[in-house]
This record gives structure tokens, sequence and C-alpha cells, in this order.
């Protein structure tokens, strides 16, 4: 679970989540291999933003959550399992 974090300012903290979620829907929602990479891109920067405590367990969430939603997407899979996230 995750732990509240002092130094972090959690509105700032939801947005960027958000953004970055939406914004990779968006991307696999496209259904090409080039999408699917630059929405796995985006979900490895969203992990180093958010830093060591939150990234790593946000975005595996995020990438768990994108597999449910596109159980077909066999590329995006490949992708999230390469990089850790499944």
């Amino acid at each position: 679970m995750v732990q509240h974090n002092q130094s972090l300012q959690w509105p700032v903290f939801t947005r960027t989540f958000v953004a970055g979620f939406d914004r990779a829907m968006t991307l696999v929602s496209m259904k090409s291999v080039e999408k699917y990479n630059e929405a796995v891109a985006l979900l490895c920067d969203l992990r180093e933003a958010l830093g060591p405590d939150l990234g790593p367990e946000f975005t595996s969430l995020t990438a768990a959550e994108l597999r449910k939603i596109f159980p077909r997407a066999n590329g995006l899979v490949a992708k999230l399992k390469e990089h850790g996230f499944l």
C-alpha cells in the first residue's frame, strides 16, 4: 500500500498520474505497434517521475489495467513485460 510522503505534493501527483494514464489509454486505443511503444515509453517516464516509492506501484497498476482493457493487444503486453510492468 502507498505510504503518505510528506515531500510529495498530492495534487501534483494526482494530475501527473491521471494525465499519464489518460495519454497511455489514448495511445493504446490507436492499436498500432508504434503507439504501444509510445505508451510504454510514457509509462517508463511516469515511473521515473513518480520516484522509487510510488512509481513502480502505480505504473504497474496502470499496466495491469491496460492489459485488462485491451486483452488482445499482444504487442502491448509483450512491451509491458519487456519493461518490467507485468
